[in-house]
């Protein structure tokens, strides 16, 4: 048990650093006054997942210190919903930032409207297509929302606890 704990804190500890990695590179790339406020979404889709991983790997932490108990298990309950929708938001943030990192933006000056829709790169395709920029938007949202409820949940019931 004890090797399972630290394994946890430690996967969720390198999970945290290369979500931060992502969130600078990605920043620094469309972190513009011009685009920050079209990519604010993603951005606070990766600033919720740094905190649920954080929250996480400490969690694993408190985990191994309790005693086994109908409390413990309602804890670990806990804990695994909000690995999985953090997994899962992680996986749709990280999904998106690399496409966004590896197709180049288009150099300045170059006419957009001239260029037909597949020959742009897909971060420009996202703008001209609002279904699925929109679905990414709303369902990053969504899991943003529902990770940081599992946490204030997780939070009250660790103080019960």
């Amino acid at each position: 048990p004890r090797e399972y704990f630290f394994e946890r804190y430690n996967n969720h500890r390198l999970a945290t650093k290369l979500a931060r990695e992502v969130l600078g590179k990605t920043r620094a790339t469309f972190g513009s006054q011009h685009e920050e406020s079209q990519w604010e979404f993603l951005f606070e889709g990766v600033d919720t997942v740094i905190e649920c991983r954080r929250f996480l790997q400490w969690s694993h932490v408190l985990g191994f210190f309790c005693e086994d108990s109908s409390e413990k298990e309602v804890l670990d309950m806990h804990l695994s919903l909000l690995e999985e929708f953090t997994d899962h938001l992680h996986e749709l943030t990280e999904i998106l930032t690399t496409q966004l990192l590896l197709e180049p933006k288009p150099e300045e000056g170059q006419d957009q409207e001239e260029t037909e829709l597949n020959q742009l790169p897909k971060w420009e395709q996202m703008m001209y297509l609002p279904k699925h920029f929109s679905k990414s938007d709303e369902e990053i949202l969504q899991l943003k929302d529902e990770n940081r409820d599992h946490i204030r949940h997780y939070s009250e019931v660790v103080r019960k606890y």
